[in-house]
C-alpha cells in the first residue's frame, strides 16, 4: 500500500500532528485529530482522527498508539499485548461488518502504512462509518429529543444489543458516547472492550467504564461466564434509559446515594455483603428517577429500569426470562415494549401507556 504525506516539517512534532495529511486505504485522507474524553475505562490505546475520501465523504479513523509506555512493568510485553488486543478488535468488527448488522457501526477498512517517526515505522488503523452525533449531544438538544423520539432511540438500541448477543458478543461499554446516530438510525460503536464468546480476549477481560459499570463490577466480583458479561450489557442498557430522561448515568446516581463507608471506593468486603446497602441505594435512585420520567409512560419505564439494572445480577432481566422463558440477558421483550410505547406516542394515543 502506498502512502502520501502533504505535511512539511523539520523537527518531529506531536505524533497526532504528524499523521495529518496522510492518505490511507481507498483515498481516505486524515484531516484532523479528534480529542476523546476517556472516563474511567481501560481499553486499547488509540488515537482518533477525522478523514475524508476523494468524494468528500467523512469517516472516523482509529490509529493504534504504539508509543512506549514508560510506566509499564515490561515495555515489550505491553506493546505485544496492545498489538494482540488490536488484532482481536479488528477481527471482531470485521466479522460484525461482514454480517451487516443494522445496529452496529460498520468498519470500512483496516490496514497499515509507513510513517516516518512512528513507532515500528508504521501506523495500524481502522476506518469506521462517520457519525456527527451521539446520545450525549441528542439529549442536550431537548427540543429535538421528545418522548416519542427518545422511545424510538431506546427501541433501536435494544435491537442493536440483541443483534450482538445473538452472535455471542458482549459490548461492555454501552455509555452514551458509544450510542451514535447515522442517518437518523441508532448504532452502537466502540468495541475496544467487547468480548467475542467464540474466543477469549488475549488481554483477559478489560475493566468496564466505571461511569456505567454495574455494581458487581464496581465491587470487583469475579465474572466467570459470558452470561455475566451479557448481564453487564443489560445493566448498561437500563442505565441508558435513566440517562435519556435524567441526563445522568444510573451508576453515578447510585454512588451518590450510598453511605461513604458502603461505597465501592472504600468497601473492603465482598459484593454479597455490600448488596443490601446497594439495594437500598438503588431504591432511592428509582424514587428520584421517577420525577424525570414522562408521565404518560412512567410506569413501564420505571419497571424496565428496575428489571434491567437490578444490583443483583441474578435478579436482572425480564421476569419471564429469569423464569426460564428465554435467555436471562435477552432484550427481545424490551424491544417489543419500546416499539409499543413509541408507536403509541407517534400516533398520539392519549392516556397512560403501559
Amino acid at each position: 500500500m502506498t502512502s502520501t504525506h502533504e505535511n512539511a516539517y523539520g523537527a518531529v512534532p506531536a505524533f497526532e500532528t504528524v499523521l495529518i495529511g496522510y492518505v490511507l486505504e481507498d483515498t481516505w485522507k486524515i484531516q484532523a485529530h479528534r480529542e476523546e474524553v476517556v472516563s474511567g475505562i481501560i481499553r486499547i490505546p488509540t488515537l482518533t482522527f477525522e478523514a475524508r475520501d476523494a468524494n468528500g465523504r467523512k469517516a472516523l479513523v482509529k490509529v493504534l498508539d504504539l508509543r512506549v509506555n514508560d510506566a509499564a512493568p515490561d515495555e515489550l510485553k505491553d506493546l505485544e499485548m496492545r498489538l494482540k488486543a488490536f488484532n482481536y478488535q479488528r477481527e471482531l468488527i470485521a466479522r460484525l461488518s461482514q454480517e451487516r448488522l443494522r445496529g452496529v457501526v460498520r468498519a470500512l477498512h483496516s490496514g497499515s502504512i509507513p510513517v516516518t517517526g512512528a513507532p515500528l515505522g508504521r501506523v495500524f488503523y481502522l476506518i469506521f462509518e462517520w457519525s456527527d452525533d451521539d446520545l450525549r449531544s441528542q439529549v442536550a438538544l431537548q427540543e429535538r429529543f421528545d418522548v416519542g423520539y427518545a422511545l424510538r432511540v431506546l427501541h433501536q438500541a435494544a435491537i442493536a444489543l440483541h443483534e450482538l448477543h445473538y452472535r455471542q458478543v458482549a459490548h461492555q461499554s454501552l455509555r452514551p458516547a458509544n450510542v451514535v446516530f447515522l442517518a437518523n438510525h441508532v448504532k452502537l460503536g466502540e468495541f475496544s472492550c467487547a468480548i467475542d464468546g467464540r474466543r477469549p480476549r488475549p488481554d483477559g477481560a478489560p475493566v468496564v467504564d466505571w461511569t456505567c459499570a454495574p455494581p458487581e463490577v464496581l465491587y470487583q466480583m469475579k465474572l466467570e461466564s459470558m452470561n455475566s458479561r451479557f448481564l453487564i450489557d443489560l445493566y448498561q442498557f437500563g442505565s441508558l434509559i435513566a440517562y435519556v430522561f435524567s441526563g445522568t448515568s444510573l451508576s453515578s446516581q447510585l454512588g451518590q446515594h450510598l453511605q461513604p463507608i458502603h461505597h465501592w471506593r472504600r468497601w473492603t468486603g465482598s459484593f454479597a455483603d455490600a448488596l443490601p446497602y446497594v439495594n437500598h441505594a438503588f431504591g432511592d435512585v428509582l424514587a428520584e428517577l421517577t420525577a424525570h420520567l414522562p408521565g404518560e409512560c412512567r410506569e413501564p419505564l420505571l419497571t424496565a429500569v428496575r428489571e434491567l439494572c437490578a444490583p443483583d445480577p441474578l435478579r436482572r432481566g425480564h421476569p419471564r426470562n429469569r423464569a426460564g422463558q428465554g435467555p436471562q440477558h435477552s432484550t427481545e421483550r424490551y424491544i417489543s415494549l419500546f416499539d409499543r410505547l413509541a408507536k403509541r406516542m407517534e400516533l398520539g394515543i392519549p392516556g397512560t401507556l403501559r
